[in-house]
């Protein structure tokens, strides 16, 4: 039973977060929307933690196989590569991307290292790599939907962009997101509250949905479908247990959308 006062707590925080949200919208004040996600995910496990107290969960993990693995080099392999001999770009937004892009994925590596998620499987047997293509399939589905609706976008981050965008790194990209929030925080998520994987991918998905305030910009019916793919993609991140599932899907996604401007 969940006490009165949590719950109280838990309310206050949350519209306290939603205030810091929503009044930062309009100029997008990065700092204050870093502070209300972190205020309204801090209510968020302590709901969760009340709510599923004396109930016994299992640990959810992401493993990076061998499939990942191939990917997460070829990113790192690449985008040195091209940062250090100016291939990607010469100019310093181009720049300053790249290294920023380049420390996303380390850092998503080490945070998913630190809270004990980092597993390996370089295995994978026929069932579920039959698993594993079913729900590449429904995902892809999910993301032909928010493709129609979402138009591709230059990428932007703490002030720095690049326009017209630059399609290698407009693809890359979706490396260093699936490693922070489908390798480490949706797991995180679901373990640290106790909510499971519908849980860790809900909150996972408001997170990734603020994230993207730096891509799309402010108009909600956008946001409202990038929250409902990361929900979709988190979610089945956890239930196939395999990085690759996603990280596929997102790669080629972002193919797509830079080579067909779909």
């Amino acid at each position: 039973m969940v006490s009165t006062s949590r719950i109280l707590l838990t309310i206050v925080l949350m519209i306290v977060g939603g205030i810091f949200i929503v009044t930062s919208l309009q100029s997008l004040n990065y700092t204050n929307i870093v502070i209300g996600v972190i205020i309204a995910g801090a209510a968020f496990i302590l709901i969760g933690r009340g709510l599923s107290k004396g109930r016994e969960r299992g640990r959810n993990t992401v493993a990076i196989d061998l499939i990942a693995v191939v990917l997460i080099a070829t990113f790192f392999l690449t985008m040195l590569v091209g940062d250090l001999f100016g291939l990607i770009g010469r100019d310093q937004p181009t720049q300053n991307i790249t290294q920023f892009l380049l420390v996303m994925e380390f850092g998503g590596l080490i945070l998913t290292l630190i809270s004990g998620g980092l597993v390996l499987n370089p295995v994978i047997t026929t069932p579920k790599f039959n698993t594993a293509m079913l729900y590449i399939a429904a995902n892809f589905a999910a993301f032909f939907v928010l493709n129609l609706i979402v138009p591709p976008a230059s990428y932007k981050i703490l002030g720095l962009s690049i326009s017209p965008a630059n399609p290698f790194i407009m693809v890359l990209i979706s490396i260093p997101e699936e490693t922070v929030f489908h390798v480490w925080l949706a797991p995180w998520l679901a373990n640290v509250s106790r909510t499971g994987p519908l849980g860790g991918s809900f909150m996972q998905a408001i997170i990734a949905s603020a994230y993207h305030l730096f891509v799309l910009g402010t108009q909600p019916e956008k946001l409202g479908v990038v929250f409902g793919a990361f929900f979709v993609t988190g979610f089945t991140a956890m239930q196939a247990k395999l990085a690759s599932v996603t990280m596929t899907n997102h790669l080629v996604n972002n193919f797509i959308s830079v080579l067909g401007r779909i």
